[in-house]
């Protein structure tokens, strides 16, 4: 993928289902006052990369993106040029937000430099002062002075991976910048929507308690900021909504992230019998009938309901309002709906043949899409006979006992999960209170990761001896919480948690036989 991309792409809208990477929102408050846009790129596709387990990324990864060995791309890289990134890199390593790890291997292999984030040497730092909270007198922060002291306990914001995998290579630098602030003050307090100034983004947010809430979104010219948004827009990523206040003068934009609408609303099919109105016979008319008094239509008004109806559908179907409204431009309902049968036709009878419905559909109605040779209407398709009642009965049992299967499944699984913690515990002779402890703690340390979260049990805590023990159930789970980096990590959390230096955390692989995790 390239710039030149962007002449054709046409973003779907986010969804609902859609999975999130969430990132601290220490990330997003502050970051853009102290890193260049370059800087908050590279930072932003690191993150990335680590909350999926890749704690070290190659300069070639951050340019071109990540392929596995079977072709299978999971990103675009972060969409700077290599002058660029290394540029980026050396400063965020001179702030200590970056470690540059050390070159392995013989001393005539040529390897590339590997980047991991900094967490701080004592892990999630809890003890500085937030750094978001600064006054509106305080000093401008200088960029070649600052030095990063790592993370601060973080809250979240739950960016869609969309935007790190794909947004981050696709838009410009200042586009990404406008959606990861738009991101912020929309998913990271929970909002759908939110009135969001051209101040704000330049500037950032100011309490009126004189408590700086952000920095804003690291774009410092206006003109640059509102082609930004303007590029949002163009792409169905962002929806604005002009206010006015009560005076009528311009207010604050309302800005939305567009989500995508699966299903297109079918009408409902006519009754097979309909019985003619009771109506009494009509007297006969007389000779002379004046005409009905009806005004005459505005043929514009009309026009405009039609090209409405047909935005409508567009809409429905999963676009944006600016796009339905363009593809709806000299163009009948009729002849839209008939691109829409020709695209579910072609699902019914080829599943997989098309990957991008919205595409696939504007290029039909830009290109007008003629019906394949063993097309039928949708009301064909209605008539061919299917014997519903037989299918549902089959598909009613079949779901039954796969229910069943996997409820058996399960509940064997369960007991032989509980029966290999109990021995655990017999042996370690695990209390009340070293379950109590774990419990009040692991929600903290694994928040998020329920993959790790239900897979670790508490065997002892030794307090008085500084010690811990910890049962995996999961050989892959056991086998990362073993690498040096997480148990230093598990280490400094459980004992930031309880209060207390722990010296050693010991992990213990508790397996279960045939168990799926």
């Amino acid at each position: 993928m390239n710039r030149s991309t962007q002449h054709t792409f046409q973003f779907e809208g986010f969804h609902k289902n859609s999975k999130y990477t969430y990132t601290p929102d220490f990330m997003m408050d502050y970051f853009p006052a102290v890193l260049t846009s370059a800087e908050i790129k590279v930072s932003d596709y690191l993150f990335r990369r680590a909350s999926l387990g890749d704690h070290d990324v190659s300069l070639n990864q951050m340019q071109n993106g990540l392929v596995t060995s079977d072709d299978t791309r999971l990103d675009y890289g972060c969409g700077l040029s290599k002058p660029t990134i290394i540029k980026a890199l050396k400063g965020l390593v001179k702030k200590s937000i970056l470690h540059k790890l050390p070159q392995q291997g013989g001393k005539q292999e040529h390897l590339a430099n590997r980047y991991q984030l900094n967490y701080g040497v004592h892990g999630w730092n809890t003890d500085l002062e937030t750094p978001k909270l600064i006054s509106k007198n305080s000093p401008i922060i200088d960029r070649e002075d600052f030095v990063f002291e790592g993370f601060d306990f973080p809250t979240f914001t739950p960016i869609p991976d969309i935007v790190y995998d794909v947004l981050l290579k696709l838009l410009s630098t200042g586009g990404y910048l406008a959606l990861r602030y738009i991101c912020r003050h929309t998913f990271g307090y929970k909002k759908r929507e939110d009135d969001i100034s051209i101040n704000q983004m330049l500037n950032g947010i100011i309490s009126k308690t004189g408590v700086r809430i952000d920095n804003g979104c690291g774009i410092k010219g206006r003109k640059t900021l509102i082609n930004s948004l303007r590029e949002l827009e163009k792409f169905g990523i962002v929806s604005t909504k002009k206010n006015k206040s009560k005076s009528g003068a311009n207010a604050t934009t309302t800005y939305k992230l567009i989500f995508k609408s699966l299903l297109v609303k079918k009408a409902s099919p006519p009754s097979k019998e309909i019985e003619p109105p009771l109506v009494k016979k009509a007297s006969p008319p007389s000779k002379e009938i004046e005409p009905p008094l009806v005004k005459n239509q505005n043929p514009q008004k009309t026009a405009i309901q039609k090209q409405q109806q047909v935005v409508v559908v567009l809409t429905e179907f999963g676009y944006s309002h600016v796009m339905a409204k363009k593809l709806s431009s000299n163009r009948t309902l009729e002849y839209i709906q008939e691109k829409i049968d020709i695209l579910q036709f072609i699902e019914n009878e080829s599943p997989n043949k098309i990957q991008n419905r919205l595409g696939w559909l504007r290029n039909a109605i830009e290109q007008d899409y003629k019906e394949p040779s063993n097309f039928k209407p949708l009301a064909e398709q209605k008539k061919e006979t299917f014997n519903w009642e037989e299918w549902h009965q089959e598909t009613t049992q079949i779901q039954a006992e796969k229910r069943q299967c996997e409820h058996e499944s399960l509940q064997q699984a369960t007991d032989r999960r509980k029966h290999v913690i109990e021995k655990a515990s017999i042996k370690f002779d695990t209390t009340l209170s070293d379950t109590e402890s774990w419990d009040g703690i692991k929600e903290m340390i694994f928040f998020n990761q329920d993959e790790i979260f239900n897979q670790v049990v508490a065997l002892k805590f030794d307090l008085d001896q500084k010690n811990v023990v910890l049962g995996v159930l999961n050989q892959t789970v056991f086998e990362k919480l073993s690498h040096h980096v997480f148990k230093q990590k598990l280490k400094n959390d459980i004992g930031r948690m309880l209060k207390i230096d722990i010296q050693t955390v010991v992990l213990v692989l508790l397996t279960v036989e045939n168990q799926t995790s």
